[in-house]
């Protein structure tokens, strides 16, 4: 989990656990686009996960939150 608000970024991340860099990746991504307070939350799991897996989830990822971004400028 990560929370970014103005010059601020803060992570939350469980032992042993990744879930936490793709939020902190895309919440200033969001924070930046929208100018707001955001707060993401990331639950994630594969086993024995490869890079290419980790580079594709990543991946998609950035293009789920850019369509995010496109929706709340179309409003």
């Amino acid at each position: 989990m990560s929370l970014s608000e103005a010059n601020l970024l803060s992570s939350i991340k469980k032992t042993n656990h990744k879930d936490y860099v793709v939020s902190k990746m895309l919440a200033p991504i969001i924070y930046k686009k929208l100018n707001k307070d955001t707060l993401v939350v990331c639950g994630i799991h594969l086993d024995n996960a490869t890079k290419t897996d980790i580079d594709i989830l990543l991946k998609n990822a950035r293009i789920c939150v850019n369509n995010f971004i496109k929706s709340e400028y179309d409003q």
